[in-house]
């Protein structure tokens, strides 16, 4: 009877032992989900405001793209579509521009911040344009332009580059007079970027805008390097019936003049002037 009764207790004492550590176990495996939630959820913030800080860095550089003295968002900053937010801070120096953006995942959570120095062509995108004139009087005749076309056909539209101390500003001006402007047997693969409703080419390739463009600042002392796929030729007079593979820099002498027949340039052309060149002075170069 008595070993029975030390048997029953050594199986009561093991239940309490296999009790404790299967709760000590389920304590442990607990905490370690709870930490590995908290760890998830930490990543996903983290994720959360990444992005968000890289959304306000492509929303920056698109402003800017269309107003070169944009100061930023303000302190209300923009809240994104499915949560998270981000502010912008913008500060222009010279050339440059001093980007700060901060950002945030939903509901305040999370954290980034990002700093950035741009320099920035602003205006309508006048990178990605095959063409951009911005004078006073145009004629073309038998041109193939594979590309977008913007034509400042109106005055007032232009804002002008002036290099300064500082590196350099626009201000407003354009030339003083427009004249009729003629565009003969031109093929236009993409469109005609215009300001007053004459038709030059097709109508339906044509788009008025009202917002005014921006000249780009220039530097093409790089152009006078040799480089693969770069061509420099230091002479103007006639060139007719050539094909360039190649760009193509033409690196004249002041006042030298430049005449282009039946030339094909698939890398484009690039005419030299020197960075400090006025453009609207009395033409360098005539071509």
């Amino acid at each position: 009877m008595r070993e029975r009764e030390t048997n029953r207790g050594s199986v009561l004492l093991l239940t309490l032992l296999m009790t404790g550590l299967i709760s000590m176990l389920a304590m442990s495996f607990t905490s370690s989900a709870r930490l590995q939630l908290s760890v998830g959820g930490d990543l996903r913030n983290e994720v959360h405001a990444d992005l968000a800080v890289q959304s306000g860095l492509e929303f920056a550089q698109r402003q800017l793209l269309l107003d070169p003295d944009w100061a930023g968002t303000g302190a209300d900053g923009v809240t994104l579509p499915r949560g998270g937010h981000f502010t912008v801070s913008a500060a222009r120096s010279g050339e440059e521009h001093l980007l700060s953006v901060d950002a945030g995942g939903p509901a305040g959570s999370g954290a980034a911040r990002v700093a950035a120095t741009l320099r920035v062509d602003g205006g309508n995108s006048t990178a990605d344009k095959a063409l951009v004139f911005m004078g006073r009087e145009l004629s073309m005749e038998n041109v193939h332009i594979n590309g977008d076309f913007i034509l400042a056909d109106k005055l007032g539209v232009v804002m002008d580059w002036k290099h300064n101390a500082e590196g350099g500003t626009w201000v407003p001006g354009g030339p003083a007079t427009i004249e009729p402007f003629t565009l003969s047997w031109m093929t236009l693969n993409d469109t005609l970027i215009k300001y007053t409703d004459t038709v030059y080419v097709n109508g339906a390739q044509e788009q008025k805008i009202s917002a005014k463009v921006y000249m780009p600042s220039w530097d093409l002392n790089d152009y006078l390097g040799s480089a693969p796929g770069r061509i420099v030729l230091n002479t103007g007079g006639l060139y007719e019936n050539q094909n360039f593979q190649d760009t193509v820099v033409f690196h004249l002498a002041p006042g030298e003049q430049l005449t282009l027949r039946k030339c094909r340039f698939l890398g484009g052309i690039v005419v030299y002037c020197e960075r400090t060149a006025d453009l609207r002075a009395p033409a360098r170069n005539q071509v």
